[in-house]
């Protein structure tokens, strides 16, 4: 390998876990060198519908700063009635503004942040690994976290690693608005309204239809349609019972979805809803971590999932 980038940590995925972590570990002083394959880091918004808890809130204060986490959080609104249903504190970000204070933060802090640079391959070495980015041309660390959503599995092939952290696949529907109005938030079509149970979230998209996510762990969720959203394709045919009963399960816990007609409907891998298991060494594998956002419905999970990672990392 002709020209080789030395770093302390590096780290495949610069999404809201990798960047967190990234930050983090700049405080410590450690050398961090971040590869994501897309143009922007933290931008796939394919279906993230910006809410943020209590802890997501207090996470994203000790990252960021008080005033500055403050001023990336507005109070969300629900329908009347529906208050009770609230975790208290309960936030709205908005994902790409989010996405690029992180990205700047990084970079401010003295991350290595190379943005549309894809991990083609990576390898564990005497000094400790190795991640190659293009002919030529790599990135060696003495450590090496994974968080790359769903290409998790990919950067563990290389290493023959059996990752803990399994991604779940999540289904994303995009629904027509006929039903799902503004009065049916009591407000405007961007604002936020939980179901009784708590884990249903309703947002509108700029062509004023509505996404619905569908995790594994049972939590449904709508949110604004991004670029990534508009542009995805199903990973996999989806067969009419797997249409029905992704139907069904919206229509139980949002009834004024009933009826609607599906544009678009799509797999996304790369979420874990449990929680616990968001960030870890692999096991028998010394010096690689591998982290997760978490499935559910708070933006937070992603930001404690980095905290975790550093605080993995740098012990």
């Amino acid at each position: 390998m002709s020209r080789l980038v030395d770093c302390d940590v590096v780290i495949v995925g610069g999404g809201v876990v990798g960047l967190a972590a990234a930050i983090g570990l700049r405080r410590q002083a450690f050398r961090v060198t971040v590869l994501e394959a897309t143009a922007g880091a933290g931008r796939d918004l394919d279906g993230i519908c910006g809410l943020i808890g209590t802890e997501g809130r207090a996470a994203l204060a000790r990252l960021l700063g008080a005033d500055e986490a403050a001023a990336l959080v507005t109070t969300a609104t629900v329908p009347e009635g529906a208050a009770d249903t609230l975790p208290e504190g309960l936030g709205v970000l908005a994902p790409g503004l989010f996405a690029e204070t992180l990205s700047r933060r990084a970079r401010e802090r003295g991350v290595d942040l190379r943005e549309g640079v894809a991990a083609i391959g990576a390898e564990e070495t005497e000094a400790g690994f190795r991640v190659a980015c293009a002919p030529g041309y790599g990135i060696a660390g003495r450590l090496m976290a994974i968080a790359a959503g769903p290409a998790r599995d990919t950067a563990g092939s290389w290493l023959k690693a059996d990752l803990p952290v399994r991604p779940a696949v999540s289904l994303r529907l995009k629904l027509r608005p006929d039903r799902i109005t503004p009065e049916t938030c009591r407000s405007r079509p961007s604002d936020v309204m939980l179901a009784e149970d708590g884990r249903a979230v309703l947002r509108g998209t700029g062509d004023g239809g509505w996404l619905v996510a569908l995790h594994e762990d049972g939590s449904v969720a709508t949110s604004a349609s991004g670029a990534a959203a508009r542009a995805a394709a199903p990973a996999a045919p989806l067969s009419p019972d797997e249409i029905a009963a992704a139907a069904a399960r919206v229509t139980a816990i949002l009834p004024d979805t009933a009826g609607q007609l599906l544009t678009r409907m799509w797999r996304v891998a790369g979420q874990a809803p449990d929680a616990a298991a968001m960030a870890q060494a692999v096991p028998g594998r010394a010096g690689l971590f591998v982290a997760d956002g978490g499935g559910d419905w708070d933006m937070g999970g992603a930001l404690i999932a980095g905290e975790r990672l550093a605080g993995l990392l740098a012990a």
